[in-house]
């Protein structure tokens, strides 16, 4: 799992699928993915699991670009 430094502690906290999943790094879950593919089913505080994170973020993506051919 990667891991990353929180700046205000001297204390390193893993990066979690369900984080790399609302920030849109599609990279960074398809390396975790690949890593340990159980993870799909991890579950965050409220049950989800990553997918619907990704939808949401696919979901936006196709927005924007939708948006940005309108005005070509």
């Amino acid at each position: 799992m990667q891991r990353v430094k929180d700046s205000s502690r001297s204390v390193t906290k893993p990066i979690t699928i369900h984080a790399l999943c609302n920030s849109g790094d599609l990279s960074g879950v398809i390396k975790l993915l690949r890593d340990n593919p159980s993870l799909i089913n991890d579950r965050n505080p409220v049950l989800d699991t990553p997918a619907p994170a990704l939808t949401q973020k696919a979901v936006e993506v196709a927005l924007v670009l939708d948006s940005s051919y309108i005005f070509m």
